[in-house]
Formats: C-alpha cells, structure tokens, sequence
C-alpha cells in the first residue's frame, strides 16, 4: 500500500545579476523598476496558488500543494543573487521593502506570498567581502543577515593587487574561476534572471553581459532592466532568444507586465512548454489551461498513492528473466531528500508497470500458441474420428470441451490486450522511468551546486515527449521546491554560522565527485553491464531454440513427405505403416511448432532484448569515459591543493558541475530516446 505523498509547493525562483557601479541618480529609479517586477510576480504567483482563491487557473495548478482552509500552502518567491555592490543589494532592499508594504494590508499584491532572500558566495561570506568590490560593507552584512540560505563556494577570491603592481597570472586565474563559479551556480539556482546593466558599456569576467548569455542558452528568460540612457523609454524588456539580446531597444509587442504574466505561467503552469525551449508558443497561454486525461490519471496514482499487488504477470515475467540473469547491479545511490522520496515512488511504480507489460506480453504470446495447439487439435481429432468410429456423443462432447477451451483462450487474450493499452502500462512504466532517472541525477548535481536539470535533446518531435512534458513539469516542481543548500555540505559551527544566517553551506567538491565516480556512474555502469548481459542471453537463447525448433518442423514435414511417397509408390514396409498410423500426429507438431516459433520470435520483438542489450553495453563504454574524466579531475584538483594550495586556482564547483551535467545529459537523453523507442502498445496475439 503506498501512502500519498505530499505535493510540491508554488516556488519560482529569481536570480538577480547587474551592474555593481551605479550612479546615484540610477539608484532610485532602478529601487522602483525592481519593486514594479516584484509586484507583479508576486501578484501572478497568488493567482496561480491553488490554495488561496476559486480563480480561474490552469489544471496543473491543482497539483500545487494548496493546504486545507485554515492553513493555505502560500507560494515562495526566492530571490537569489550574489549580493554584490550595486544590483544586488538593491534587488534585495527593494524585495524587503516590498515584503513590508505588502503586509500592511491582506490585499496588498504579496500579502499572500512568502519571500526568501538567497546569497551564493564564490568563496566564505567574509573573505568575499574583504577581497572582493563590496564597498559598502555594513550593507552587506545587513542584507546577509537577512538571507535565509548562504552558498559559499570554492573559489579562491583574492584581493586586487596593489594599483601600481601587476596582477599575476595565478592572482587573475583565481578571480576570474571565483566569478564564473559564482555565477554558474545563480544560473543554476533561478527560473527567472533580472539583469540590470548597460549593454553598450564593457563588462568583465562573469559580467551581467555574460550571465545573460549563460542564462538564455540554458532556457532562462531575462526580465531586462536596462541601464543605458536612452532606454529611459523603455526601461523593461524580456529576453528568452540569443537574438533578443541585440534587440534590447526595440519597442516591445505588448507591455512588459502582460508578458511577465505569460512567461511566469509558462515556467510554472505550461507543462507543453518543458522540452520546447524559448521558441514555445510566444505570448499564448491557452494550451496551458488543460490536461488531458491520461496526464491527470498518471499525476493522480504518482500522489494520490494507493495499493500496487504483486500480480500474475509480473511474477511470470520475473521467474521469465531470472533464468536468463547471471550478472546482478551493485551499489547504491547516494540519495538525498526532498528527492529520494519522488524517486522511490517513480521507480516504485515504473518497476510495476514494467512488469505488468512485459507480463501481459509474454502472457499473450504463450496462449496465441495454446490457441493454435487447440485449433490444430480439433482438425486432428476430425481426422482421428474419420480413421476411426466414435461415439457421437463422446465426440461432441470432446469437441465442445476444446471449443469452449480455445474460445477462453481467446478472450483471455482480448482482455489482456485491452486492458494493458487502455490502462496504459507501457506509456506509464516508462514515464516513471523517465522520472525516476531524472531525479537520481539530482542526488549529484545538487552538492555541486546545482539545482537545475536540463531537458533532454532528443525526441522533441515524438508524440512521446508531448506526454511526458507533464512528467518534466513534475519534476522541476520538484527540483524548484528543494532547498537551496540541498545535499550541500553544512558550514562548521563557530566559523560562518551564525545566528543570523542559520542554512550557511558549502560546497565540497572532492566528495560531490567522488560520488558521482563510486556511486552514480559505478551504480549505472553496473546495470547496464548486468542489463546487457541478460538482454544478450534473452536473445541468444530464444534464437537458440527458434534454430531448433524450425529445424524439427523441417525434419516432420520431410518425414510427411517420405511417407506420401512411400504410398504413392505403393511401397509396403512396416516403417510406412507405422508413419500412417502416427500421421496425425505430424500433423499436429507441424502445424503447432511454426506457431510456438511465432510466439518466440514475438516476444523477441515486443521485448526488444537485442536493442536494449546493445544500447546498454553503448552506455557502459560511455560511462566508462565518464568515469575516467571524473578520476583525471580529482587528479587535477588534488595536486593543485598539494603542498598547502599555493598553486590551487579554486573554483572546481565549475569544472565538477560541467562534468556532472555532461553525464545527467547524456543519461537524460538515452532514457527519453528509449522512452520513444519503447513506446508501444500490446499487440493482438
């Protein structure tokens, strides 16, 4: 019996990237652009929480957890920057000065709406402030104060040199690692960028230029807040193209808000919209209004939970496998929360449905070779009551009984058959599949610093992919609710804890990679080795005995043949006597055997044993490669810290995450290829 789980929460993330150096007469004007934006995302997250009004909303919004009446789940909007001089800090003091307006008054857009400061520190909150441009360091102690996460990450930020000195090459190399890490991990952390900057002026390493870039090519939309002079007109724009960023000046299609509106309710309400990128039905919302029934039923059993009986057909299909599995998958997964419990539950149901297909198959081609057996069993009892005399009556009898038999037969089949594809077990066991292996990949990128999946790049064009977008909507919910210090290490009291800031983490990449080594790619290598062997004997011992059992149906006929001759010569032998009387039952095998050879060759097919033997020993050279890359990187990393660090550039997390990510795409993309792949109904025996 599964219990129901509880469902994810409203949360959109906002990362905040800008210019540092602003003039003061920018200051004011940039404090209401971020109040403006704040407002409205805080208004459409209200509108969209299914816990707070009877508004109209898209039906995905009801798998939002809403609470009871007494208790509404109120939606999150996260904030997150790297609280640098300038933007940063501004977007932070504008959002708790909003926070404050908006509780004056239950009406008040954001008065339902919890808010959550978030900072990601390229290296300790202290040497980032001392070594780093913060000027104004009482203000960033305050708006630190109020963050409720801090990411402090491994970058080495030293201070400038002095003005009349050089910069070193080490000196430059760790900076700029320190600023790419910093911002690889904000990207990492948001749905939504606002940048503020002036994109004709030059910008630096890991400059608000730069994230912009990062972001669109990752699928982030960008709320623009431009900076340059003559955009006063035109102070907001959005930015979800590559192209959009050289049109920053063009006069928008529709005001900024209304768009704001669209975009939010693409990332959070708009499951078509997970695979199909930033060209995804610009400015519509009508298709995010309404699920079809096979997305609502598979969302309703994934939470609402319920009883999952061992049955018939799995436990055939089991003892079916087990005879052909010499190797078994070893390891565990290093599994952490909030997503060890969506995954069990994805796997949980995945495995079930794998066996109720793969069952009913093997169960349909079984009795297809039954049901000739009899229907060949009939002629020859015809043939055996013409040799012979029979009672009438005992005959008939006989024949009812196989009549009656083979009919059972038959709609034994129809019903396995119908009820397989009308309650869909093949499209379900490979949608949790696809859910299960997304959300362990996030077991590894979250202590990295990373908090965001990217979608696969294959099968965006498949009826498929259309059905498992709601499987990503499910899944970025997810990911969107998880803490930001999820599977990140804690910072040691009596260091950076403080009181002030209770959730301080730190990343730490040695043991973020040596997991990823050890236990996710050791884990998946292990399967599919012992995937690929199974699969392979499956194969090699149905060929096996369709090789044999042709070559008997060969030898049957060419007796049959030996003994027409035989007669038609008028040759008189014991051996031909005995041939006639035994011809029925020739007769019999040959007709029943090309039908077990049939069946044989049908589950075969239906199981695709041979592609999925090949494609798992594919993953496992893959893998390998990857295992190897991760093994020359901690390699790197510990001889650059060898001998006190002095030569250590620091910023790993970026390198870490890079690899991490390759392995979670490559692993994405072979578990939605095979989802289309596999994708298929069963078939009419």
């Amino acid at each position: 019996m599964l219990s129901p789980l509880e469902k994810p929460r409203l949360v959109l993330r906002v990362g905040v990237a800008g210019a540092i150096k602003l003039p003061e007469s920018q200051r004011g004007r940039l404090h209401e652009l971020f109040t403006q934006v704040f407002r409205v995302l805080a208004t459409r997250l209200e509108a969209l929480s299914p816990g707070l009004d009877a508004s109209a909303r898209p039906d995905i919004c009801s798998y939002y957890a809403a609470g009871d009446n007494g208790s509404p789940v109120r939606p999150l909007l996260r904030v997150v920057s790297g609280l640098a001089d300038g933007t940063d800090q501004i977007a932070f003091e504008s959002l708790l000065a909003f926070e404050c307006e908006a509780r004056t008054s239950s009406s008040t857009p954001g008065a339902r709406t919890d808010f959550e400061l978030v900072a990601i520190l390229p290296c300790d909150a202290t040497t980032f402030r001392d070594n780093s441009e913060v000027k104004n360091k009482s203000t960033f102690d305050t708006l630190l104060g109020h963050c409720a996460y801090r990411i402090e990450l491994d970058g080495r930020c030293v201070p400038h040199p002095p003005h009349h000195t050089a910069p070193d090459r080490l000196t430059t190399e760790r900076r700029n690692r320190a600023f790419r890490v910093q911002a690889a991990a904000l990207l990492r952390h948001c749905d939504l960028l606002i940048a503020n900057a002036d994109l004709d002026a030059g910008a630096g390493i890991g400059g608000t230029r730069e994230t912009m870039a990062a972001a669109v090519a990752l699928g982030i939309p960008v709320v623009f807040l431009s900076a340059a002079p003559g955009d006063r007109d035109r102070p907001v724009s959005i930015i979800t193209r590559p192209v959009d960023l050289e049109r920053t000046g063009e006069s928008p299609a529709a005001p900024w808000d209304r768009t704001v509106d669209q975009v939010v309710t693409r990332i959070l309400a708009d499951p078509r919209t997970s695979r199909a990128g930033p060209y995804a039905r610009e400015g519509a919302e009508g298709g995010a209004a309404r699920l079809d029934t096979a997305e609502a039923e598979l969302l309703d059993e994934f939470f609402d939970g319920g009883e999952r009986r061992a049955r018939v057909r799995p436990r055939l299909w089991s003892t079916f496998v087990r005879r052909f599995r010499r190797l078994t998958a070893t390891g565990a997964d290093a599994a952490i929360e909030p997503f060890d419990t969506y995954r069990a539950r994805a796997a949980h149901l995945s495995a079930h449905y794998t066996g109720l297909y793969r069952g009913a198959f093997l169960v349909n081609y079984t009795l297809a070779a039954v049901a000739v057996s009899l229907a060949v069993a009939t002629l020859v009892y015809l043939l055996m009551l013409a040799r012979y005399d029979a009672p009438e009556a005992e005959s008939g009898r006989v024949l009812l009984s196989i009549a009656i038999v083979e009919l059972a037969v038959l709609i034994a089949i129809f019903l396995n058959t119908h009820h397989g594809n009308s309650h869909h077990w093949n499209s379900k066991a490979v949608d949790f599949r696809y859910l299960a292996e997304r959300l362990r990949a996030m077991y590894y990128l979250a202590p990295m610093g990373s908090l965001r999946l990217a979608p696969p790049r294959v099968a965006r064009y498949a009826a498929t992919a259309l059905r498992q977008s709601v499987v990503d909507w499910l899944l970025q919910a997810v990911i969107r609710e998880a803490p930001p210090d999820t599977g990140m290490r804690p910072a040691a009291r009596g260091s950076t804890q403080t009181a002030a800031a209770p959730c301080v983490a730190q990343s730490d990449v040695e043991r973020a990679l040596t997991a990823v080594r050890d236990n996710w790619l050791a884990t998946q290598i292990d399967y599919h080795r012992a995937t690929s062997h199974t699969q392979l004997t499956m194969h090699q011992w149905i060929e096996r005995w369709v090789w044999r059992l042709n070559l008997a149906v060969i030898i049957i006929v060419s007796l049959d043949v030996l003994l027409i001759l035989a007669r038609l010569t008028g040759l008189r032998s014991e051996w031909v006597e005995a041939g006639h009387t035994y011809a029925p039952a020739l007769v019999f095998l040959a007709a029943v055997l090309p039908a077990v050879v049939a069946s044989l060759n049908s589950i075969r097919f239906q199981s695709e044993c041979l592609r999925i033997a090949e494609r798992s020993a594919v993953m496992v050279e893959l893998l390998e490669g990857c295992r190897a890359e991760c093994e020359v990187l901690r390699t790197r990393m510990q001889g650059a810290r060898a001998n006190g660090g002095t030569h250590d550039p620091g910023g790993w997390t970026l390198e870490a995450l890079e690899l991490g990510e390759v392995c979670a795409q490559m692993i994405s993309d072979e578990v939605a290829e095979w989802s289309v792949l596999y994708s298929r109904d069963l078939l009419e025996a």
